[in-house]
């Protein structure tokens, strides 16, 4: 056997290297008859040379010479043809996956949806009767597109649209043979935009341009608050700046007054106690009656040597000037003595010990001994330093 195939009267032909063997079927498709035409001389038949002519004479080339075939025609009773679709293409490759599903849907479901943005539409056609096929004629429509129907010539088969419009539509088809035309097929044609054109992407660009003009809005708003803020910060850095020169300026200020304070108190305490040594030189003295009269003048001279109202004038502004440090300091040892505090701020304000010594009315070595003993109630070792402690007691807190 070479080849099987279909006559127009849906008979089925078997080629073979002696003849055609013919299956005649009934309308429900159930064989009714075979007849076999044997060739003459052995005529050795191919499929690849069948034709027919339009009085139904089947033609079969053969290795030998042409094969004539007559069948008996149905003429003007015979059924009309149907139009198939034998291919379809949307693009400039041939055979393409895509055309491929296109046709799968067209034969399945009559819907040919195009890949998005692909705007050509190229089919091919066929039809039920293939011995009609030199003298079959096309007409197809395109609805939505046009109004009339348009034709192909005889022999030809290939339909062609090109730069569709996005949308829906649809395509009528039908053929005819010598005597009828056959009926319609219609087949959905999709049309969709590419993506860059679709109206969900303009809306997804007009946000997205719309969400970085937002975006670029709030970081300016923010660079130039930033802005604001520092240059707030170095208005509130130099106000700052200021305030703490200007309060430096001052504590250089009370602490020169202190320390002319502490000078004048010195002073006096020195001029007092030259004045008590001459009294007591007079005192010794007894050719005169002025011993009791200078016993009370030593006695006020004394008292007034041990005031304690000079004292407290200099811890009031001592206390404004280092920020309440005798506060300070008792917190840390309560037990300190009024002389105790005292010696600890002449140390703070880097009184020398002769210095001490002239303002507290008592000898240096009274003074090394009072600093020893302000040491130890502090609870300092040996090795630590009494005025680098005194001048740190503000973070000791």
């Amino acid at each position: 056997v070479q080849s099987v195939f279909e006559d127009d009267m849906g008979n089925i032909n078997v080629v073979s290297g002696i003849g055609i063997t013919s299956f005649k079927l009934n309308d429900d498709n159930e064989m009714s008859s075979v007849s076999f035409v044997r060739s003459k001389n052995a005529n050795f038949l191919t499929h690849q040379s069948y034709s027919s002519t339009p009085d139904g004479t089947i033609l079969v080339g053969g290795n030998i010479g042409l094969l004539q075939i007559k069948h008996k025609m149905g003429g003007k009773d015979e059924p009309p043809p149907v139009v198939v679709v034998s291919k379809v293409r949307t693009s400039s490759s041939l055979d393409s996956p895509t055309d491929k599903s296109i046709l799968k849907d067209i034969l399945q479901n009559g819907l040919a949806a195009l890949p998005k943005g692909d705007r050509n539409f190229y089919i091919y056609l066929a039809n039920s009767r293939v011995a009609y096929y030199d003298v079959t004629e096309y007409q197809y429509w395109m609805e939505g597109l046009n109004e009339e129907w348009g034709k192909l010539k005889r022999g030809e088969n290939r339909i062609a649209f090109e730069n569709l419009d996005a949308g829906n539509y649809k395509l009528h088809l039908k053929c005819r043979n010598n005597y009828h035309w056959g009926p319609e097929t219609i087949i959905k044609v999709k049309v969709s935009l590419p993506i860059l054109e679709t109206r969900w992407f303009r809306m997804w660009l007009i946000l997205t341009v719309f969400a970085a003009i937002i975006i670029a809005l709030v970081l300016r708003n923010k660079a130039l608050q930033m802005s604001i803020n520092k240059q707030e910060l170095e208005i509130e850095k130099a106000h700052l700046l200021l305030e703490k020169e200007t309060l430096q300026d001052e504590v250089a200020t009370k602490d020169v007054q202190l320390l002319a304070s502490s000078a004048q108190y010195a002073q006096k305490n020195e001029l007092f106690a030259e004045i008590r040594k001459m009294l007591h030189t007079l005192r010794t003295d007894n050719s005169n009656n002025t011993a009791p009269t200078l016993r009370r003048l030593i006695n006020v001279i004394e008292g007034e040597i041990k005031d304690e109202d000079e004292w407290g004038a200099f811890k009031y502004y001592f206390d404004k000037i280092n920020l309440d440090f005798s506060e300070k300091l008792l917190k840390i040892q309560p037990s300190l003595t009024t002389n105790d505090i005292r010696m600890a701020m002449l140390i703070r304000l880097n009184i020398g010990t002769k210095e001490i010594a002239k303002l507290l009315n008592i000898t240096p070595m009274g003074v090394q001994k009072s600093r020893y003993r302000l040491k130890k109630r502090l609870g300092l070792e040996e090795k630590e330093d009494l005025k680098e402690y005194l001048l740190s007691i503000d973070s000791v807190e």
